[in-house]
C-alpha cells in the first residue's frame, strides 16, 4: 500500500478544513518484520472517524460503516450479487415478480449486466485484491 499517500489523504481530512495555518508532522512507515495491512489501515480510519466524526455542509455527523474484507473471489462475487439486487429491489420481500413479471425481468437483467461489469473490473485487480504476501 502506499503508506504516503495514505498519510497525507489522512492528514488532509483531519486538519485540512481547519483553515488554521499550523505545522503538523507525520511520520509514517512499515517494515517486513512488523508490516501494515490494508485492513489495519481501514480499521484504524473507521476507529478514529467515529470517534471523530467529519460533518456534513449541514453540520450533521457523516455515518460511516465498517469496511467488510472478503477472502476470495466467490465471496466477492456474492457479496456483489446480494448488493445490487438489495438496490435494486429484487430481494424476496420485494413482490415484483407477482406485481409485474416483465419490469422483474427486466430488472433482473439490468442486475446481471451490473454485476457483470463490477466482475470485469474485480478480475483486473484479482491479483492486488487477494495477495496474501508481505
Amino acid at each position: 500500500m502506499d503508506m504516503v499517500v495514505n498519510a497525507t489523504l489522512t492528514a488532509l481530512a483531519k486538519h485540512g478544513i481547519d483553515g488554521k495555518p499550523e505545522l503538523h508532522v507525520y511520520h509514517v512507515a512499515t517494515s517486513v518484520a512488523n508490516p501494515h495491512s490494508f485492513k489495519d489501515a481501514f480499521n484504524y480510519a473507521y476507529d478514529y472517524f467515529s470517534s471523530s466524526p467529519l460533518l456534513d455542509s449541514k453540520g450533521k455527523k457523516i455515518a460511516i460503516r465498517p469496511m467488510k474484507f472478503l477472502a476470495s473471489m466467490d465471496s466477492f462475487t456474492d457479496f456483489i450479487k446480494n448488493e445490487v439486487a438489495q438496490r435494486s429491489g429484487l430481494t424476496p420481500d420485494d413482490n415484483v415478480y407477482m406485481s409485474d413479471p416483465k419490469r422483474y425481468l427486466r430488472m433482473q437483467l439490468a442486475c446481471f449486466k451490473t454485476v457483470h461489469r463490477f466482475m470485469r473490473i474485480a478480475n483486473l485487480y484479482k491479483a492486488y485484491m487477494f495477495y496474501k504476501g508481505r
